[in-house]
C-alpha cells in the first residue's frame, strides 16, 4: 500500500456493460480529490476524468502508451 492512498479500485474493462457503468457512477458519487491513471492509456485517462475528480494526473506524455490520452489530464 502507498501512503495517502486511501483506495485502490481495479477495473476490468471486460467486465459487462452495466457493471462498467455502476462502478464508474459509484466512483462519481464518491467525489474523489485527486484521481491517478497510471496506465497512459486513452481509456484509462478518459476514465480518470469521467470520475469527476477534483484533479486528475496522468504520466508525463513521453512515458504515454497513448499520446491522445494526456487531453484528459
Amino acid at each position: 500500500m502507498v501512503r495517502g492512498v486511501d483506495r485502490v479500485i481495479p477495473l476490468d474493462p471486460r467486465d459487462d456493460k452495466l457493471r462498467l457503468l455502476a462502478t464508474l457512477s459509484a466512483l462519481r458519487r464518491t467525489r474523489y480529490d485527486v484521481v491517478f491513471d497510471v496506465q497512459g492509456l486513452i481509456k484509462s485517462a478518459a476514465l480518470t476524468w469521467l470520475t469527476g475528480a477534483k484533479r486528475t494526473f496522468g504520466m508525463p506524455r513521453a512515458h504515454l502508451r497513448e499520446q491522445s490520452a494526456q487531453m484528459f489530464y
